[in-house]
């Protein structure tokens, strides 16, 4: 069996080996262990005072996320709380630290907890829909009574959008009324042809 060397025999602090290469002493490890189990055990004590010292609407807007080197972590509701709560830094320190001692914070860091966003579904592009050669041309003959080039034109190119729209909407479920022609939900005459036949049942 293979002797120790020398040079690790004169400090017994040693515990384990660094990823670097280099050594770790045994008092540093138990030290910063005992550190983290310091501020674990004092933010536990926080957690307990901070409602009082915050109050009911602050506490119910923040959460503790850790203690570290006396700087204690919330979690705010949004950022507009976070920068809220940052102006009163200095008031809720004091308060807090009457409440906590012999031990103080030395700095309260505010940061927005952001809700975790959903992943999005894939977005279907929308269907595109077109006029057929025999829609054009009824458009051309519906616009030719019109003299002015540019008031034909506006008009045909009202009519084109409004053919693709009814298009559209009987393409998803929509009725055509046998009276009028326009796209609506339910079947056969639309409501405002029963409405006009209503009114000429009444004076007819």
């Amino acid at each position: 069996m293979n002797s120790i060397p020398t040079e690790y025999l004169k400090n017994r602090n040693v515990s384990r080996v660094k990823r670097e290469g280099s050594f770790e002493k045994i008092g540093y490890i138990f030290s910063k262990q005992a550190e983290e189990a310091r501020d674990l055990m004092r933010c536990v004590i926080i957690a307990q005072k901070w409602p009082t010292c915050a109050g009911r609407e602050v506490n119910r807007k923040t959460a503790i996320s850790g203690f570290a080197t006396g700087k204690l972590f919330i979690k705010t509701f949004n950022a507009t709380w976070a920068a809220n709560l940052t102006a009163m830094k200095k008031f809720l320190l004091d308060k807090l630290n009457k409440e906590i001692k012999p031990f103080e914070v030395k700095d309260l860091i505010f940061t927005p907890a952001y809700p975790l966003r959903k992943p999005q579904e894939p977005k279907i592009p929308p269907k595109e829909y077109s006029l057929t050669k025999e829609e054009l041309l009824i458009i051309e003959e519906k616009s030719s009574y019109v003299k002015d080039y540019d008031i034909r034109q506006a008009y045909q190119k009202f009519i084109k959008r409004d053919t693709l729209w009814k298009k559209e909407k009987i393409d998803k479920g929509g009725s055509v009324c046998p009276l009028c022609g326009c796209v609506h939900e339910e079947r056969g005459v639309c409501v405002v042809c029963k409405a006009h036949i209503a009114t000429l049942k009444k004076y007819v």
